[in-house]
């Protein structure tokens, strides 16, 4: 059978650094928040100073977790890029059954020969993730070879490469 690439993490486009960046961002303005009363003041105008104190406080506190959270994910990106590149990775051929389209609070699902799969637009795995709602080309019925990798801290596998019947 000839497959089609559709997804292959070693050729992903979509990086996290992206989301490291906005992060740093984010650190720079909690700082310079934390460090200028003059900069606490503009956001916090009709506030008391232990508010805006309080309030640059937390601002930096997230940004740090959200920066935090992207290098973890940026992790993950570089572990299924390295399966993909390296073949690494365990191969399954077969119909896709049980599709199920993304609905609201639940990830988009489907098995092969009793692999289950399970993304959504939102997960960062540096696999697969784009869902019918995105015009994914997961469909019910397609015949499929996915390369995956077992996940190490997410409850799903990860697709590092695609490939459709063509």
């Amino acid at each position: 059978m000839n497959y089609d690439v559709v997804f292959d993490a070693a050729n992903n486009t979509h990086t996290i650094w992206d989301s490291i960046r906005w992060g740093i961002l984010f650190i720079t303005f909690g700082i310079a928040l934390n460090v200028s009363s003059a900069l606490q003041s503009l956001f916090t105008k009709c506030a008391s100073p232990k508010f805006s104190k309080l309030f640059s406080k937390i601002v930096l506190g997230f940004a740090i977790i959200y920066t935090v959270m992207s290098f973890g994910s940026y992790t993950d990106s570089e572990r299924a890029k390295s399966a993909s590149q390296n073949n690494s990775c365990i191969i399954v051929t077969g119909l896709i059954k049980n599709f199920q389209t993304y609905d609201a609070g639940e990830s988009e699902k489907f098995s092969v020969q009793g692999v289950t799969f399970a993304y959504s637009d939102y997960e960062r795995t540096g696999g697969f993730n784009t869902t019918m709602l995105k015009d994914g080309p997961i469909s019910e019925g397609l015949n499929a070879r996915i390369c995956y990798i077992r996940p190490k801290r997410k409850r799903n596998n990860i697709i590092v490469r695609l490939e459709l019947e063509k």
